[in-house]
């Protein structure tokens, strides 16, 4: 993507070590390797980065402050109109202009990584850049019918980087009852489709 917006919640159970980067979203251009977005936690601090199309260097934002293990933080950045923006919980934490475009192509998209064990939720990519004021209004709520809680539905991440088999989560759908949402148990795939 050329123009982004990526928003994610998590909720580790476990902190980087000291020098370490665990990407929690991820897109690499597969042709070149390099990154199209990326968006994750280091140090304890929520970063983003995406890799220069003409020569392939880093444009990195680092920033915020530290996330804590056990609690949801929403994570977003921006791409847009040579302008690269980090939020954590809705603010604006660090910005850069640039003018540096960020790598395209085909490429694959990963969640989570090695190392990483805590919970992702409500993973947003968008082709366009959100204003301010939409990326604050996403991180006071879910997908899930109302602000974030103990009791949304989320995936769980072990700390060799794969979802947890047996991760199920009871939902409370205001008006409608409850509802659980699990993972299945035997091997799968996850498909989907995107209209763009």
């Amino acid at each position: 993507l050329p123009v982004w917006t990526i928003e994610m919640f998590v909720n580790p159970s476990n902190l980087p070590p000291s020098g370490t980067v665990w990407p929690m979203v991820k897109r690499t251009v597969e042709k070149t390797g390099r990154v199209n977005f990326e968006m994750g936690i280091t140090n304890g601090y929520p970063y983003a980065r995406f890799d220069s199309a003409d020569n392939g260097s880093a444009v990195w934002l680092i920033g915020g402050t530290q996330v804590a293990t056990g609690v949801w933080t929403h994570v977003a950045a921006r791409f847009a109109d040579n302008l690269f923006v980090l939020f954590v919980n809705g603010g604006v934490v660090r910005s850069v202009d640039t003018l540096a475009e960020c790598s395209l192509g085909f490429g694959d998209l990963t969640l989570g990584c090695p190392g990483f064990a805590g919970k992702l939720m409500d993973v947003r990519i968008w082709k366009i850049g959100q204003t301010d004021q939409a990326v604050s209004e996403y991180a006071r709520q879910t997908l899930f019918f109302g602000n974030v809680s103990p009791l949304t539905g989320y995936l769980q991440v072990s700390g060799d980087g794969l979802v947890k088999e047996n991760a199920m989560t009871l939902v409370n759908h205001p008006g409608f009852g409850q509802e659980y949402i699990d993972m299945l148990r035997e091997n799968w795939t996850i498909e989907g489709w995107v209209r763009t």
